[in-house]
């Protein structure tokens, strides 16, 4: 739960500046909180590119589902246009 708050509340760039610090022992966080911290900030990143890859391929899905109904519409213009007189 600690982990899950801290690295919430921690950029990216103040968790490298944590790690910094607790390399030069400055840091009021143990080296082994820290990385916790960083193993639960990679996941999250996988994670969330994961998310980012899904929604992109449902973006692409919605994309030529728009492109195939449009491509439909018109040819079923066509074929009425040349049934009419």
């Amino acid at each position: 739960m600690f982990f899950e708050i801290a690295s919430a509340t921690l950029s990216p760039d103040k968790l490298r500046a944590e790690v910094v610090k607790s390399i030069q022992r400055e840091s009021a966080f143990s080296q082994t909180m820290l990385a916790g911290l960083v193993e639960e900030s990679e996941a999250r990143v996988q994670s969330l590119n994961e998310h980012c890859d899904e929604a992109q391929r449902e973006v692409e899905s919605s994309e030529n589902l728009i492109k195939d109904l449009s491509m439909m519409r018109s040819f079923h213009g066509r074929a009425c246009m040349t049934v009419l007189p």
